[in-house]
C-alpha cells in the first residue's frame, strides 16, 4: 500500500516556486519534527480526497548528498550539508542541470548544480 501511495503521489505532485500542489490531496498540517544527523526537519501532512485512504506525511527536498562537482565528479556521494535550526521540508528541490532535447546544438537549460535531494512519503494511519 505504501509503495502505491508513493507512486500515486509522485505522479500527481506539481512544483510551483514556494508551493507544493498535490492533485487529489489537501495539505492539513505540519508533520512531526524529525531529528537527523544533519539537523532537525519538519514536513507536511496531506489528506487524500479519497475517504478510504489515510493521511500521508511528506518530507520534500531533503539533502542526502553533497553536490557532485569538481573533484567529487564521478565519485561516491559525499556527506550532505548540515543545517542549524529546523529545516522546513515542504517544497520540492530545484532540478539539476539537464540537456535540452536537441543535443547536437549543445544547448543547456538554466538549471544549476544542486545538492542531491530525496522525497519521503509515508502513511500516518
Amino acid at each position: 500500500m505504501l509503495y502505491f501511495l508513493f507512486l500515486l503521489t509522485t505522479y500527481y505532485c506539481v512544483h510551483t516556486p514556494g508551493i507544493v500542489v498535490v492533485s487529489g490531496w489537501t495539505i492539513v498540517d505540519k508533520s512531526r519534527e524529525v531529528k537527523l544527523k544533519q539537523g532537525d526537519l519538519v514536513g507536511l501532512i496531506a489528506q487524500p480526497h479519497n475517504h478510504h485512504l489515510n493521511k500521508v506525511e511528506l518530507y520534500l527536498g531533503i539533502p542526502y548528498a553533497a553536490p557532485p562537482v569538481g573533484s567529487l565528479r564521478f565519485m561516491p556521494p559525499g556527506s550532505p550539508p548540515h543545517w542549524s535550526g529546523i529545516k522546513v521540508a515542504d517544497t520540492l528541490a530545484p532540478v539539476c542541470r539537464q540537456a535540452k532535447g536537441i543535443h547536437y546544438l549543445k544547448q543547456k537549460n538554466d538549471g544549476v548544480k544542486r545538492t542531491a535531494v530525496v522525497r519521503i512519503w509515508f502513511e500516518t494511519g
